[in-house]
């Protein structure tokens, strides 16, 4: 998965994205949710659905993609 790339519509106009199904356990997983909340500054929502997470797991990705997200606005919902 090549995601050296950022569109300038994803930067400037992506305002939420829903992934279903996501495996948050493995490398592409996390990979793809730090891309969209890393390069969409008008993030507002990411929606990530991984019914296989622990709570302790939620707790530290939400504690990660705080420090990692480049909108202010953006909430993170698993």
């Amino acid at each position: 998965m090549d995601l050296t790339k950022v569109p300038q519509c994803l930067i400037s106009t992506l305002e939420r994205v829903e992934i279903n199904k996501l495996n948050m356990c493995e490398g592409p997983g996390i990979k793809l949710a730090t891309y969209f909340l890393m390069n969409s500054e008008v993030l507002k929502k990411l929606s990530l659905n991984d019914s296989r997470m622990a709570n302790e797991d939620i707790n530290f990705y939400s504690g990660l993609f705080i420090l990692i997200k480049s909108s202010r606005e953006c909430q993170v919902f698993f």
